[in-house]
């Protein structure tokens, strides 16, 4: 069996949502919400990059930055010393090393 990028991906998302909501206190989730909340998580990580990268472009650039991306949190509404604060006081489970795309 051969994997894919794409597999190693929806995997690595499934796993860290399955982290969360352990972490959150669920004890249990159904296949149909759990893959709803990694699509949600892809396509929200998809969006941000396409956003950062978009901008920095828009400049000039062919990579984009940390500001690129801290304007792109700010379009999106996510709020940056919300997320600093959440990233500070919420630990999740280390989990099993995620292996590295082929």
């Amino acid at each position: 069996m051969t994997v894919n990028e794409s597999d190693m991906t929806r995997h690595a998302l499934r796993t860290a949502v399955a982290q969360v909501c352990l972490a959150i206190g669920w004890t249990s989730i159904h296949n149909t919400p759990l893959n709803i909340m990694v699509d949600v998580l892809h396509r929200f990580i998809s969006q941000v990059g396409r956003t950062s990268q978009s901008r920095a472009e828009l400049y000039g650039r062919t990579d984009s930055n940390v500001l690129d991306l801290a304007l792109t949190f700010d379009d999106l509404g996510v709020s940056i010393p919300d997320l600093e604060e959440y990233v500070q006081h919420f630990e999740v489970a280390p989990s099993k090393e995620i292996p590295v795309f082929p």
